[in-house]
């Protein structure tokens, strides 16, 4: 079959899009993937590069960052199939962005992921401890966390339907992994995986592998860059595997170390932290101060 010249463009997901490509099919070349963000243009030498691809996969965006024009000029006469951006908050719904004046507080590993909850008790003046004791299922419960699962779920199912991939086929295969996802926004490899027979239906292509043995054949780009800990009043909602582990890169934390590096790193932050929005919005405030007692 004749080789198949491809572009990957969207979220941070772009880079699991291709490893999952690698390694499912053998007659796909990839000339250019980029993470489109807000604004971005294109350089002369990757219009030039989509100009040589038979299609182009676009991850369907989870924010809508709007890219420059120079994007829709050069896919105007690509084929463009719209791939859903898996996004699932249901394992991981204390996950949140801190904001100070629109710039990002960032976490001890100066990633952009913080604890909705341990942020909170930071502001608040509750040491570690006393913040650790509120991830418990009595809070849990009144934050929503709870209801986040089927609410995740709908969502994906709607980004799915958009792209006309099948939602319920890919949950049967996914959901038997327990977790699937590393974070919100981060899925696990095998979590695309499980979408490549979709693709290669859409593709013209038959993935070579079992889509469960995608981490013997490729290495999972994601899960090198940060992964964010089930705790366990979630775990035992779900009936999933309970992790106390926070990593980033190679260095590997449990949640109580994690907690404690970054109470001393926001403290040495020039910022006014009692000003700082929680996940866009503080509704929490009120729900949490019921337990400063």
């Amino acid at each position: 079959m004749e080789q198949l010249k491809i572009g990957i463009f969207g979220n941070c997901q772009v880079s699991s899009w291709q490893s999952m490509i690698h390694a499912n099919f053998d007659d796909i070349e990839i000339l250019k993937t980029k993470h489109v963000t807000q604004g971005s243009v294109l350089t002369d030498v990757e219009i030039q590069l989509i100009s040589e691809c038979d299609l182009i996969l676009k991850v369907k965006s989870d924010r809508g960052e709007q890219p420059g024009e120079s994007y829709d000029l050069a896919f105007e006469d690509r084929e463009i199939i719209e791939v859903p951006s898996l996004v699932f908050s249901g394992f991981h719904p204390d996950v949140c962005y801190v904001t100070f004046n629109g710039a990002m507080v960032k976490n001890f590993f100066l990633k952009d992921w913080n604890s909705r909850i341990l942020y909170w008790s930071f502001q608040n003046g509750l040491g570690v401890s006393e913040a650790l004791s509120l991830f418990n299922a009595e809070v849990f419960e009144e934050l929503g966390y709870f209801s986040t699962p089927r609410i995740s779920r709908d969502q994906l199912r709607e980004n799915f339907s958009s792209c006309n991939f099948d939602f319920d086929l890919w949950m049967q295969k996914v959901q038997r992994e327990g977790n699937f996802m590393l974070g919100p926004n981060h899925p696990k490899l095998v979590a695309f995986s499980a979408l490549a027979d979709q693709l290669g239906t859409k593709i013209g292509r038959t993935p070579k592998i079992p889509w469960r043995l995608i981490n013997t054949y490729s290495v999972d780009p994601l899960a090198n860059n940060f992964v964010w800990p089930v705790h366990l009043p979630i775990a035992d909602y779900l009936g999933i595997e309970y992790s106390d582990r926070v990593r980033s890169g190679e260095s590997y934390l449990d949640f109580e170390e994690f907690a404690i590096n970054c109470y001393e790193f926001w403290s040495r932050l020039d910022i006014d932290h009692k000003v700082s929005l929680v996940g866009g919005s503080n509704y929490h405030d009120p729900i949490l101060k019921k337990y400063l007692a």
